[in-house]
Formats: C-alpha cells, structure tokens, sequence
C-alpha cells in the first residue's frame, strides 16, 4: 500500500511496523482509495488474536501478518490486550487521516477503537463448550504418553496423574491462582471442622511461597467433584513417598513464579484447538473467572464468596486471624453451588484415579 508523496506532517516512530502489517493483509500493491472499511474492520478484528511481543519471537521471523497468526494459533502465545490493539488501531487512524485529501477518501479507521474494561478478553472465562472439549482431550482421557506436548495431544490409553492433569482441575473447582496451585505443599491439605480444604498460604517456607496480597491467604473447601476423581488418593501417595511439595516437579523461574506452566497449557489449549470452538481470548487465568462466574450465578451478591477467591469486602479483615470470615462449612456449602451445568463430567469420573 503506497502512500506517495506528501505534505502533512506524519511522525512515523513506530507506527510503520503497524502500517506494514495492515499492508500485508490487504495486499502491498494496493492503493488506499481501493481498499474497503469492511477490510479495515476485519483487520482490526484479527488484532484480538495477535501475540504479544511478536516481532521479538523468533517463531515469526520472516512471516507476513495472517501467518504470524496462523503460528500462533500452533505455539499459543497470549494475545494482545484490547488497550494494545487500541494502540495499533491509533496508528492506522493517524495514517489515514494523513492520507486524506489526496491518496484517501476517508479514514477508515476513524470509530474503530475497542472499547476497554472489565471485559478486557484477557479476562474472559472459558465457555462450557470450551471446558468440555478440555476435560474430554488426551490430557484427561488418555494421551500417546507423557513426554512432550505433541504425544500429550494425542489420544490413547496412557493416563497422565501428575501436575499436568491436576492444576486445571483444582483451579476449575477452587478458583485459585496459577502460582497458588503451584506451591502448594502437602501440610496445605486439611481437615478442619470437619472440611477437607486447601490452605493457600505462604507459609510453609520450603519453597519460597508468596502471596500476590494479605487477603489472598485462605482455606478452599475442596468441592466434591475432585474428591470424587481422587484429588485425596493422589496426596496420600504423595504423602507416603515422603514428598513437601503437592507438585515437587515444578520450578520457579528467576523472578520466582510458574510462568512455564501457563505456556504449556496456552500451547496445549492451541494443540486441542479450543479457540476453534469460540474464537475469544482465554488463558490459564480464565479458569478462576470461570469459578468466579459460577458462584455468582448461584449467589448473587459478590460479598458472599469475595473471601473464597482473596478478595477484600465488607467485614473482612486484612490480616489471617484466629476466625475467618466465612466458617468453612459456610465455605464448603458455597463451592458446592460450582456445578458447572451443561458439563458433562462423566468421562472425567470414569477414568480418575478411584477408577484405576
């Protein structure tokens, strides 16, 4: 797409990076009086989907834009956030209204912008569809084996029980954080008032537990249905074996956090092709929305399970004091209305741990 010659001031910086992209959609040769908005729009519309610091991976060197994106959709990078697509569309606008008056009719671009909040598609849960194609893949099913992504995308007969098969599962039933779940030691798993529970806490002090705030400190009952799969079978071997840690496998990353399993996860929810199903941004952090959701579709008011997820509200204090909030069969009553309807969890209980 050429721009020609003109007399308008137009900082370039940047914003050629961008240009370039959208030539490469629409076509290099072509002009911009020949180019409809319908294009513009859709243009705009696959910027959901483009990966964060793309021009930094070595995976899309030397790939136009649609490529770029088809990539991704194999490796599962996270996407841009609707403020950095925003950015993007700025870009195209200021292009365009240079043009303007000679070389263009019209900005195209002009309205075009997302709008931005907390509906950002980062944070968007899963959809049920979603989250029945996950917990029917080889993952949970059964996979060729266990060594690297491809032959854990393939269904067969072997059963993976370690790390892998059961973060997604605490985080869809406990709402808890990537980092959380990570971390959690084998003392964390708890009877109290009668409850089995999880301690998120950061105490411990074997392998350097954080918490992202003071509130984030809390016990999660465990809900039926992980019971029901044999979460407790799978810590009373771990228990025997003499381990610390829930997941002594995993490994913090130089500033400390489990980034790595969020990018297995991202590549293998792109190994399954969830997107195909719903094409909306969603990654591992979509699992506590989804927990989120659920309890507010059954308990409208969020002050009744804010404590369950970390979050500070009315009456809560900031500390982790001798009582909390909520009792834990208050709690438990709570994490038992995450039914997930419309999911069928079926398979999933056949071939858990307490069927083998």
């Amino acid at each position: 797409m050429s721009s020609g010659q003109r007399n308008h001031r137009f900082t370039w910086g940047m914003r050629d990076k961008t240009v370039i992209r959208f030539s490469q959609f629409v076509g290099l040769s072509r002009q911009p009086n020949d180019i409809a908005g319908l294009e513009a729009r859709t243009w705009r519309d696959h910027l959901l989907e483009w990966p964060q610091y793309a021009d930094q991976a070595k995976e899309f060197n030397g790939q136009d834009f649609l490529a770029v994106l088809r990539t991704n959709r194999q490796i599962g990078r996270e996407p841009i956030l609707r403020a950095t697509a925003n950015k993007y569309i700025t870009d195209m606008s200021s292009f365009y209204q240079w043009l303007v008056g000679e070389l263009a009719e019209k900005n195209l671009f002009e309205g075009l912008s997302f709008e931005v909040g907390d509906s950002d598609p980062k944070n968007i849960p899963f959809t049920l569809r979603q989250l029945s194609h996950l917990l029917t893949s080889p993952l949970f099913m059964g996979s060729e084996g266990a060594e690297n992504l491809t032959r854990i995308s393939r269904p067969r007969k072997y059963r993976i029980r370690d790390w892998r098969y059961w973060i997604p599962l605490i985080a869809i039933f406990t709402g808890a954080r990537q980092d959380e779940i990570s971390q959690i030691e084998l003392a964390d798993i708890q009877m109290k008032e009668g409850v089995d529970c999880i301690y998120i806490t950061n105490e411990g002090g074997r392998t350097g537990k954080s918490l992202r705030t003071k509130m984030s400190k809390r016990r999660v009952p465990i809900h039926s249905m992980l019971l029901k799969i044999g979460l407790l079978n799978f810590v009373n071997i771990s228990r025997e074996a003499g381990a610390v840690s829930l997941f002594p496998e995993l490994r913090r990353d130089s500033k400390g956090h489990f980034n790595e399993i969020s990018k297995l996860y991202q590549k293998y929810f792109a190994k399954i092709k969830i997107k195909t199903l719903d094409p909306i941004p969603t990654n591992f952090h979509s699992f506590r929305h989804n927990f989120s959701d659920e309890l507010r579709r059954e308990n409208a008011q969020d002050e009744a399970f804010k404590s369950l997820l970390g979050h500070a509200g009315k009456g809560v204090t900031t500390g982790y004091g001798i009582k909390e909030v909520l009792g834990l069969p208050r709690r438990k009553d709570l994490v038992e209305t995450v039914t997930y309807v419309g999911v069928d969890f079926s398979d999933l209980l056949r071939t858990s741990t307490n069927a083998v």
